[in-house]
């Protein structure tokens, strides 16, 4: 079977294998994204935004993707976390349903995208480890191999590899993350004397509640007199919008930061 043939089996394989979760939302592509989010009641909700591609290239005949390929899809990934999915749109600028190389082809894409909780109970809501990159439909003849990396500044980074069957691999996120994250990855593709194909790849997010931290009214991981305890005594006071959080009342790296979102916090929290 000569490398086309083989190029368009793997990629009928990874076409007809892709399933996305039921309850996933489509986000458009990183050229044209829309609103992106999916809440957990009662729990967490998590936002995607600011997609972008970083840089692309091609080489040996490789393909340079673009923005209008990687299409987004939102879900939740079971308990408490959040499923981002990326997949090759089938309607974008590079032909095909599937990131390929053939033999001899080499190709790398590298885009950032931010990823923000805000906490929807009387609980607040911490990134968690792990996170969690998996290449849900990929295939590779030969030597040929795909990596797609996942990193967090400050820390380790991890990657999922065709190659070897690592397929997933678990990223150990440090705590006191602030509650928007800016991920970096970076896609790359090698044929080198056989082929590589990555239909859908996932970022899975978790949090953690802080159940003890019912005071904590911003959000923000700590409890303080000037900025949770006078929320509380503004609110007591019957103070709401604008009036409730004026003057620096709410701390540094809080999650809670609009008057909705603190009022229905401070609702929940009484009987």
């Amino acid at each position: 079977m000569n490398p086309s043939s083989i190029r368009l089996a793997v990629a009928f394989f990874l076409a007809s294998a892709t399933a996305l979760p039921a309850s996933a939302v489509s986000c458009g592509t990183f050229a044209a994204p829309t609103s992106c989010s999916v809440t957990i009641a009662n729990v967490v909700k998590y936002t995607f935004s600011s997609f972008s591609v970083v840089s692309a290239s091609g080489t040996g005949g490789g393909a340079t993707y673009q923005a209008g390929d990687i299409a987004i899809d939102v879900a939740t990934g079971g308990g408490n976390t959040g499923l981002l999915t990326l997949s090759k749109a089938s309607g974008g600028p590079t032909p095909g349903v599937v990131f390929s190389a053939n033999a001899g082809n080499f190709s790398s894409i590298t885009f950032t995208y931010n990823v923000t909780i805000e906490p929807m109970g009387a609980a607040g809501v911490v990134f968690g480890s792990p996170f969690v990159v998996n290449l849900a439909t990929q295939s590779h003849v030969g030597n040929g191999s795909g990596t797609v990396q996942f990193i967090v500044p400050g820390a380790p980074s991890c990657a999922a590899i065709t190659l070897s069957g690592s397929t997933q691999d678990s990223c150990v996120i440090p705590g006191s993350q602030p509650a928007t994250l800016q991920v970096g990855q970076i896609m790359t593709l090698s044929g080198n004397t056989g082929n590589v194909s990555i239909g859908t790849f996932t970022n899975l997010f978790n949090v953690v509640t802080a159940l003890g931290q019912g005071l904590d009214i911003d959000g923000n991981g700590s409890y303080g007199a000037t900025t949770d305890g006078l929320l509380v005594v503004r609110y007591l006071l019957g103070l709401r919008g604008a009036a409730l959080i004026s003057g620096a009342a709410v701390g540094a790296g809080a999650t809670r930061t609009t008057s909705t979102a603190i009022q229905q916090y401070l609702a929940n929290l009484l009987p």
